[in-house]
C-alpha cells in the first residue's frame, strides 16, 4: 500500500507515464534487472523495483494492488484446498 500511495502521490505532481505502455516497458524493464542480479542484495533491490513497478501498473489500470492480490491469494488457497482433498481420497495417494 505505500508504494501505491507513492505513485498516487508522484502521478498527483505530473510524474507519472503517458501511457500504460510506458508502465509495462518499465515492468520489463526492472524484471530484466532482475534476471541480471548476482548478490541476494542485488536481488533484494532489484525486486522491490520490480515490486513497485508492479504496484504502478495497478494504479495506472485503476485497480487496487492489494485487493488483487488478495484475490490471487484466496484462489491459490482455494487450488491448495482442492489438491489436499484430492490427495486424501482413498485410492489417490
Amino acid at each position: 500500500m505505500q508504494g501505491f500511495q507513492l505513485t498516487r502521490r508522484a502521478s498527483r505532481i505530473g510524474f507519472d507515464w503517458d501511457s500504460v505502455e510506458g508502465v509495462v516497458r518499465k515492468l520489463q524493464e526492472e524484471l530484466a534487472e532482475l534476471r541480471t542480479a548476482q548478490s541476494s542484495r542485488q536481488i533484494e533491490g532489484e525486486l522491490g523495483d520490480v515490486l513497485f513497478a508492479a504496484v504502478n501498473l495497478a494504479r495506472f489500470l485503476k485497480v487496487d494492488p492489494e485487493i488483487a492480490l488478495k484475490r490471487t491469494n484466496a484462489n491459490y488457497f482455494a487450488f491448495r484446498e482442492m489438491e489436499r482433498l484430492a490427495h486424501a481420497r482413498p485410492g489417490t495417494g
